[in-house]
């Protein structure tokens, strides 16, 4: 469900959790996204698990204009392995080392 306002996705948050509802799903519309998880951050605590949409964080992560010129400047710079899973970018690879 999609609420109006950040303030309404923090008292939500807050009354799943008082229920005993051990997370809460961010449904922010686009528009909202980092007010609404802000809110909702702010009014449950850190140890409160929070889920979101990736496909509309991502959406609202590449129409920032901040991220554009990021990826402009990064992107050059990566040269996916030749090995790596056919459509992916970005591959899985066994840790070297540890160090705590």
């Amino acid at each position: 469900m999609v609420l109006s306002t950040p303030e309404q996705d923090a008292a939500q948050a807050l009354e799943v959790k008082a229920r005993g509802i051990r997370g809460y799903k961010v449904h922010p519309p686009a528009s909202l996204d980092i007010e609404a998880y802000t809110a909702v951050r702010e009014a449950v605590g850190p140890d409160f698990p929070l889920m979101a949409y990736y496909e509309s964080d991502m959406a609202a992560m590449a129409a920032d204009p901040t991220t554009q010129d990021w990826w402009a400047l990064c992107m050059p710079l990566q040269r996916p392995l030749e090995d790596r899973v056919e459509g992916e970018w970005w591959m899985d690879i066994p840790e070297i080392f540890h160090s705590d």
